[in-house]
C-alpha cells in the first residue's frame, strides 16, 4: 500500500479538515500539529520529502533532533518563543501574563545558560531546515 492510500485508509470517515495531503507538494498538514510548530515547518516538509525517498535514517535522525528541541520547550518554558523569534516569525518574545481577564503583555527573559542549550539543541537542527534563521 503506498502512503497515499494508507492515508486516505486511517482517515476514513474523518472531517476533511482533520488531513490533507498534496501529492504535488509533498506535504501534509495535520490539524493541531502544525498549529504549535510554525518554527519547524521547513523541518516538517523536509521529513516528509526524505520519507517519500525511503532515507529512513535521515528521517530518525531529523526526528530526533526535533524531539530535543520539543523537549527543551518543556525545560525551559518559552523557549518555543525564543526560537520563534529567531527564526522571525516574531519580532518580540512577548507573552500575555494575568489571565484572559486581565492580561498584560511581558517580554521574555531567559538566563544565558538557558539561552546556550536552546542554541546548542537548535544548531543540531541546522543541517535539515532550508530556512535560513537569523544569527
Amino acid at each position: 500500500m503506498n502512503d497515499e492510500a494508507n492515508i486516505v485508509e486511517i482517515t476514513a470517515g474523518r472531517p476533511r479538515d482533520v488531513l490533507e495531503m498534496s501529492q504535488q507538494r509533498r506535504w501534509i498538514v495535520v490539524i493541531g500539529v502544525m498549529t504549535g510548530m510554525a518554527m519547524y515547518a521547513d523541518l516538517m516538509a523536509r521529513m516528509w520529502d526524505l520519507h517519500v525517498r525511503g532515507e529512513s535514517d535521515a528521517v530518525r535522525d531529523a526526528y530526533s533532533k526535533f524531539l530535543l528541541m520539543r523537549n527543551v520547550n518543556q525545560q525551559i518554558p518559552g523557549a518555543d518563543l525564543y526560537v520563534m523569534q529567531k527564526r522571525g516569525i516574531f519580532k518580540t518574545t512577548m507573552a500575555r501574563t494575568g489571565g484572559a481577564a486581565a492580561w498584560k503583555p511581558k517580554p521574555l527573559s531567559l538566563m544565558p545558560d538557558a539561552i546556550a542549550e536552546i542554541e546548542y539543541r537548535f544548531a543540531a537542527l541546522k543541517p535539515y531546515l532550508s530556512i535560513a534563521s537569523a544569527s
